[in-house]
């Protein structure tokens, strides 16, 4: 259950530890240790900052000062989505931003295009199809694998997929500019829900192990754009050579690309679709003819992609489905 504090008298601090930490405390042996700590502005919206105000440039966050505050929560996935963060260059007119690049239809395809989002009933969404059964259902000899479908049956079918990324200044900037280094995200951050999902290596069939799986079963992958020379294919050099390759319009940064493979419970077993998801009737109908048709199993979820130099973040909608 969440509440906003009242901030109409004293400024008030509300700390809570989070379920991790009262875990540690609970044990006794001294592992409960504070090396970090972040803060965030999770309810601040910083549009209604007024330089017009009637009673002076003084009050111009009068508005923001008066926003209630939610109270603190124990469970990390939720208390803390955005943080703040700090910059050296004091003289920093631009923040970039990150958007899901849907140029063009890709399968493993050019570095220019991007993976469009699935239209219709999974419209500005990813559909990861789980099971042999909803594959089968889009596969004839009239009717090609949707827009904005993943294969997540194995990793080495889902790596044929890949969502794409791009990061820049969404400006009248010349794109062709270098971005800045001081705004060019070296490393994000990947959060999935390990119940459902499993990141994947576009191009390979690696099989890549989360840097840790918090108590509420969500994954965070850490990738770091590699060196010179090196090879990862979650990245990819910036697209400058044609404007109408990537949605970014200012100086663009590095592409980060991902996809994803459905967990081996979401595969053989209807159980988590039965306790988080819900049935969409004649779903396959409404995208590969009337010889498909049938009811879907689906799970709408989010993957959260954050830089972790800029702080720029983005929540990408992710269905999974299977067979009813």
């Amino acid at each position: 259950m969440v509440a906003f504090l009242k901030n109409s008298g004293d400024i008030i601090l509300d700390a809570v530890l989070t379920d991790e930490a009262r875990a540690r405390m609970a044990k006794g042996n001294k592992s409960f240790n504070i090396t970090h700590f972040a803060f965030g502005d999770d309810e601040i919206n910083y549009e209604i900052y007024n330089r017009s105000h009637p009673q002076g440039l003084a009050y111009a966050d009068l508005n923001i000062l008066k926003t209630p505050i939610l109270e603190a929560v124990t469970d990390n996935a939720s208390g803390l989505k955005h943080r703040l963060m700090s910059i050296a260059n004091e003289n920093l007119l631009y923040l970039p931003i990150i958007k899901v690049n849907e140029q063009g239809q890709s399968v493993g395809g050019s570095e220019h295009q991007g993976f469009k989002f699935a239209t219709g009933v999974n419209g500005d969404m990813f559909v990861v199809v789980c099971t042999d059964t909803a594959y089968n259902k889009y596969i004839d000899e009239s009717v090609d694998f949707p827009q904005g479908f993943i294969d997540g049956r194995s990793y080495s079918l889902a790596s044929k997929y890949a969502a794409v990324l791009d990061q820049g200044l969404n400006n009248s900037k010349d794109f062709k500019a270098a971005l800045a280094a001081d705004v060019d995200e070296t490393r994000f951050l990947v959060q999935i829900d390990d119940r459902f999902g499993k990141l994947v290596e576009p191009g390979t069939t690696n099989v890549i192990t989360p840097n840790f799986i918090d108590d509420d079963d969500i994954a965070s992958y850490f990738r770091t754009a590699p060196a010179a020379g090196a090879t990862d294919n979650f990245w990819h050099a910036p697209p400058s050579s044609e404007k109408v390759h990537s949605p970014i319009t200012g100086p663009r940064g590095r592409r980060f690309k991902f996809s994803i493979k459905a967990s081996d419970d979401m595969i053989n077993s209807s159980t988590l679709f039965n306790d988080f998801g819900y049935t969409m009737t004649n779903f396959f109908s409404d995208t590969s003819g009337a010889a498909a048709s049938g009811d879907a199993k689906v799970i709408d979820t989010l993957v959260r992609i954050s830089g972790q130099k800029t702080g720029i973040s983005i929540d990408i909608p992710v269905r999974y489905v299977r067979e009813a």
